[in-house]
């Protein structure tokens, strides 16, 4: 989520970013929103979702220990 803000990488966030990215997240186009969710899952910044992204995301749930088992009823 934090490289979602920091679009640039320079280690912080500016006030400019937080309020774009924030525009982008409340924003009534659909399109801004769907370029914020893509930029939350793509986890290395390499503009690609790649499986360990979702694989990162996936292991930081609590449900995780149901998904290995196979008994998540998703």
């Amino acid at each position: 989520m934090y490289s979602s803000y920091d679009k640039v990488g320079k280690g912080h966030i500016t006030l400019g970013e937080f309020v774009d990215t924030g525009i982008a997240y409340f924003s009534p186009s659909f399109d801004d929103k769907l370029r914020l969710v893509f930029a939350l899952l793509d986890f290395n910044s390499d503009a690609r979702v790649e499986s360990e992204d979702i694989h990162t995301l996936i292991s930081h749930m609590p449900l995780q220990k149901m998904v290995r088992l196979g008994t998540c009823i998703w």
